[in-house]
């Protein structure tokens, strides 16, 4: 099965579209936001690159959570510049989220008798 990719580019004077070019899931996953913010690692912290996935992904969080659960609003608060800490601690918190979902999901199986 193939997945989807969406490039999201900016183009800022003239560079290399590598420099410039963040990758991020078509379909939106916490997998995928996780690998986008390492990517924003392996770029040197790319102002464009950072703010593409910080949007991104406080988008999704709060799509699959809430605009009020925890993860959103910490994520929203904590994750403000292209800096180490800020892209550690928002891929930490999008790997978080994503655990509670699967225990949740399973939670919810188990009780259903799935």
């Amino acid at each position: 099965m193939h997945e989807e990719y969406l490039l999201i580019a900016s183009i800022v004077g003239v560079v290399s579209d590598h420099e410039r070019t963040l990758v991020v899931p078509a379909k939106q996953n916490f997998e995928g936001l996780i690998k986008a913010g390492w990517d924003v690692i392996d770029r040197d912290f790319d102002e464009i690159a950072f703010l593409e996935w910080r949007k991104t992904a406080v988008e999704y969080l709060t799509e699959t959570l809430g605009p009020d659960h925890y993860y959103t609003k910490h994520f929203s608060n904590e994750v403000l510049q292209a800096e180490a800490v800020g892209v550690l601690s928002g891929t930490g918190l999008l790997s978080a989220a994503r655990e509670q979902r699967i225990n949740c999901d399973s939670q919810l199986r188990s009780t259903l008798g799935m």
